[in-house]
């Protein structure tokens, strides 16, 4: 976790291997996500799954695709960011 939370001090922006090492903070905060989806809908009023103080929001961002439809949700405390998918029948 501590290469997560704090990159090494010779990893800064415009140096060598920064964007691998956001590539691999983006990677690892997708799968946590992926879990979290897959284990429920997002809903309004919802209390948030990654801080557990706030409660989930809908934004005004909404994304009709070919088979599915995805909301979008945001933490009122942490900011965090959701997605929730729903099959189009």
């Amino acid at each position: 976790m501590d290469i997560i939370c704090y990159p090494p001090h010779s990893i800064g922006p415009g140096t060598k291997g920064y964007e691998d090492y956001q590539k691999m903070i983006d990677y690892f905060v997708e799968q946590d996500l992926v879990q979290l989806e897959k284990a429920k809908g997002f809903r309004v009023g919802a209390k948030c799954p990654k801080c557990n103080k706030g409660t989930l929001q809908n934004t005004d961002k909404r994304e009709i695709g070919e088979r599915r439809e995805t909301e979008f949700f945001e933490c009122d405390y942490c900011k965090s960011q959701f997605q929730s998918f729903r099959a189009e029948v």
